[in-house]
């Protein structure tokens, strides 16, 4: 085992470790049975912690490439798949790598012996420099397969031929999914008649309100714009604010300068909400 790890590198050191071994496995460095060397003898060869090593192969035996015996030591799996596809995922954040892994996990496990195993490469690029190094990968011939990308930069991403429609791929699929998806959602991915995204999550903004204050000053919880303008009218008098020990501030949100675009998520709805536009 020659490679070695960059510690300079976005890709957090037992996933470099872990494509290693896994490369190392596939040209018979380790064949079937064959015992890898020690935790510490690994920590010696990389230059890392015992915690690096423990997490890269703890990721390969959850993939099945290797197996752990107590008391004996970590070996290789008899039943190393002969067709390996690698999909290369950019994603944000390392945080999105464990659900990917455990959707490749379950499709190895259920997928017949006859389609090729897959496996995982996936590049954690955060920060601003996001999606113009996706850009950067396309114009070097190196797309990945899949990217986690905003909604906002799905049309931007189509015109210029970065992505492959869905449907195109595969229509049963798409047409299952879309039965299972909400509407909005479903629009949401949609362009050009054809489907172009996978939802990954969604989240809601939320308005917060004290059902006792509110009864008490018989106050029907504000459904409008126009309706919370009332609300908060009511709430911002003196009075009111004495009644019930409220501060200078009757209405909150979460937000502020370490949420980020949450807060712009958030209060965008009020802006166009109350006529406002937001500068462009």
């Amino acid at each position: 085992m020659k490679a070695r790890l960059h510690k300079g590198s976005t890709v957090p050191l037992y996933r470099q470790l872990e494509e290693i071994l896994k490369e190392a496995i596939r040209r018979g460095e380790f064949r079937p049975g064959d015992r890898l060397p020690t935790e510490m003898e690994l920590c010696e060869i990389f230059g890392v912690s015992r915690i690096t090593v423990r997490q890269a192969l703890n990721e390969l035996a959850r993939e099945g490439f290797l197996y752990r015996q107590q008391g004996s030591g970590t070996f290789v799996n008899d039943r190393i798949p002969s067709k390996i596809e690698t999909l290369r995922i950019i994603v944000p954040e390392e945080s999105w790598i464990t659900p990917l892994k455990k959707a490749v996990r379950i499709y190895n496990q259920e997928s017949s012996s006859s389609w090729p195993r897959v496996q995982l490469e996936g590049v954690i690029m955060g920060g601003p420099k996001f999606h113009p190094e996706i850009a950067s990968a396309v114009g070097r011939g190196q797309a990945p397969d899949a990217a986690l990308i905003d909604s906002v930069r799905l049309r931007e991403f189509v015109d210029l031929h970065y992505i492959e429609p869905l449907d195109e791929v595969d229509a049963e699929w798409v047409a299952g999914y879309k039965r299972d998806l909400l509407p909005l959602f479903a629009k949401n991915n949609s362009y050009r008649g054809h489907l172009w995204g996978i939802q990954m999550d969604a989240t809601v903004a939320v308005l917060w309100y004290r059902k006792d204050i509110l009864e008490a000053e018989g106050l029907a919880p504000p459904r409008t714009w126009e309706e919370l303008v009332v609300v908060a009218r009511r709430l911002q008098e003196e009075a009111c604010r004495r009644r019930y020990g409220l501060g200078p501030f009757v209405l909150a949100f979460p937000g502020g300068p370490e949420a980020e675009e949450i807060t712009t998520f958030i209060l965008s709805a009020f802006i166009w909400a109350a006529g406002g536009e937001l500068c462009r």
